[in-house]
């Protein structure tokens, strides 16, 4: 009766480990396939973030296209901080883009001498710097005409 007993208990104990085995396994696979999901969600966020950051990315080079064509920083100034692939791509929106008016004549023109009768200085001529543009008034002196070079 004990070698009976005895032989049960052997067969529930192999069965009890059996069953540890088995429940290890399928929270293995549990685990596994959680972690399959989260790989997948990662591939999907990091997809979303590289098409974020290129937008981000096409929207700085507009901006410095858009300084450039202006006249506020030069191609040879955004050489230094940018890779010479974002360069040429800058390059290429820099000749697209057309400069809508009023435009900041400071960016683009340093007055250094004076024509007909701007050579008297504010007799004829008067600035007023508002706070958009610059009005100039002119009054014709006996030459008829100035100019700002």
């Amino acid at each position: 009766m004990i070698k009976k007993l005895w032989k049960w208990i052997s067969v529930a104990a192999a069965l009890v480990a059996i069953l540890g085995l088995i429940f290890t396994y399928i929270d293995a696979k549990v685990e596994n396939a959680k972690l399959e999901n989260r790989v997948v969600e990662l591939e999907r966020e990091c997809q979303e973030s590289q098409s974020e950051l290129e937008e981000i990315r096409a929207g700085y080079r507009n901006l410095l296209a858009t300084l450039i064509a202006e006249g506020k920083i030069s191609i040879k100034e955004i050489k230094l901080f940018l890779s010479e692939e974002e360069v040429k791509k800058v390059k290429g929106q820099v000749s697209t883009i057309a400069l809508s008016l009023p435009i900041n004549i400071d960016v683009y023109f340093i007055p250094s001498g004076w024509m007909g009768e701007g050579e008297y200085g504010e007799k004829y001529i008067t600035f007023t710097r508002l706070a958009e543009y610059i009005k100039i008034s002119y009054t014709p002196g006996p030459k008829g005409w100035a100019g700002i070079y």
